[in-house]
């Protein structure tokens, strides 16, 4: 945390610009890049939306259930931005391995926290992603991919 802090602030002085100013600066991609990394840590994730995204709107008095049911609502409504983002990770040749492992297993997670209503209306594109990881060949993302066809059909 303590190195994270000094970047933020080395970005934050040489942008001369809040951390809300630079998040807000392009929500969408802010957006689906932190959500890159929801199944690593999606408490982390969520406040960070909360703190730099949602800051006017959420009261940090919500209870637990109140606030993961409003960061479902808020991914729910740009559900598809994340889908396509993560769709041109998964197809960029020089997008690191590692991340678009990450993607892989973050959109299985967050498949199962917005719930079947919010995915069911999305379902020919998340076909469409999960297929073409299938005609890339490698096996690792293979694998994590019928865990991600898993979750999907079960959701």
């Amino acid at each position: 945390p303590e190195l994270a802090n000094r970047c933020i602030e080395l970005v934050v002085s040489c942008t001369q610009s809040s951390l809300q100013q630079l998040m807000n600066s392009d929500v969408k991609q802010t957006v689906a890049e932190l959500l890159i990394y929801f199944n690593r840590n999606p408490t982390f994730v969520m406040r960070s939306f909360q703190k730099s995204l949602l800051q006017s709107s959420v009261d940090e008095e919500l209870s637990s259930q109140a606030a993961n049911a409003e960061f479902a609502a808020f991914i729910a409504e740009r559900f598809l931005g994340v889908i396509t983002h993560f769709e041109g990770c998964l197809s960029e040749p020089t997008f690191e391995k590692q991340l678009k492992e990450e993607t892989l297993y973050s959109l299985g997670q967050i498949m199962r926290f917005v719930g079947a209503q919010h995915v069911t209306q999305f379902r020919f594109k998340i076909i469409a992603m999960l297929s073409f990881v299938h005609t890339l060949q490698e096996p690792r993302l293979l694998r994590i991919c019928l865990k991600i066809w898993n979750i999907f059909l079960h959701v």
